[in-house]
């Protein structure tokens, strides 16, 4: 491709917005200023913040990265960089590099280290989110382009997938239970737990289906005090595996919540539609 004389620099997509795609952009733009190579990069998502995705999103100070802050840092060359980035956000505070940090100081830290890495390439990158979500990519001659939700194309030399991982979908669950105001399949989504937190008989058992982080996120969540109607706890949750694994992480004593696993969504011999029905008036999937 040429701009009049000029060879053009390598137009390159990235397909979210998320941790994935903030870190893709990241080393690109470090790279091309590092090799003094132009390059312009183009995010597509609809966030209105580069950085969080689904896995750093919350805003809840209770949900922590799974990894002490001393294995969080972006840069290789760097490893103390994160526990450095969260001593210079509060000196007063120390950071160490034991510490299990709030996941939303991690986007934080994504978004901020992306910014800065741009202004020192400026000579060579540009970075220009669309926020806009893919719906199709395709190949154009020797690049690509990506169509967007609302039929804009976006055309490139290059086109990095990074969406994370895929959502874990509800269709396990009949018909009954899906079309409850209750049932949340996303516990993600903004507002998602206000039907909980909102149900005014009092607190309530809540099932939760999966066993994994975001189990104990929500279990946090749900277990704080005042998060209930009436100022009560949502309490106690039930949890279980569509796996029949136990694959929860082990927790200290006094840990909330009550488990019970099972081989399906089938396989329950009742303990879920008792748990959903008659006995929790909430479930989720986690």
């Amino acid at each position: 491709m040429r701009d009049g004389d000029r060879v053009a620099r390598p137009r390159i997509l990235v397909v979210g917005g998320g941790a994935a795609g903030t870190l893709v952009a990241l080393h690109l733009v470090r790279t091309a200023g590092r090799r003094s190579t132009g390059s312009d990069i183009v995010l597509v998502d609809p966030v209105d913040q580069l950085g969080r995705g689904v896995a750093f999103g919350t805003t809840d100070e209770q949900h922590l990265l799974n990894v002490p802050a001393s294995g969080m840092s972006v840069l290789p060359e760097d490893p103390g960089h994160f526990v450095a980035w969260r001593g210079r956000q509060d000196p007063d505070w120390p950071s160490e590099p034991w510490d299990f940090a709030p996941r939303r100081h991690f986007a934080r830290y994504l978004h901020e280290t992306l910014t800065e890495a741009v202004s020192a390439a400026a000579d060579h990158v540009t970075l220009r989110h669309v926020r806009a979500q893919a719906v199709a990519v395709r190949r154009a001659g020797a690049g690509a382009v990506v169509v967007t939700d609302a039929g804009r194309e976006q055309a490139g030399d290059a086109v990095v997938i990074a969406t994370g991982l895929p959502v874990a979908g509800h269709g396990w669950a009949p018909e009954e239970l899906s079309s409850s105001a209750f049932f949340v399949p996303d516990p993600w989504a903004p507002g998602a737990l206000d039907v909980i937190r909102r149900d005014r008989s009092g607190p309530g058992d809540v099932l939760l289906v999966g066993t994994g982080l975001t189990m104990v996120d929500v279990a946090l969540t749900l277990a704080r005090p005042g998060s209930g109607p009436g100022g009560h706890r949502t309490w106690p949750p039930f949890r279980t595996s569509r796996t029949g694994g136990r694959r929860w992480p082990n927790c200290a004593s006094g840990s909330p919540g009550t488990s019970a696993t099972s081989p399906g969504p089938r396989g329950t011999g009742g303990r879920r539609w008792t748990a959903c029905g008659s006995r929790s008036r909430h479930c989720g999937a986690a």
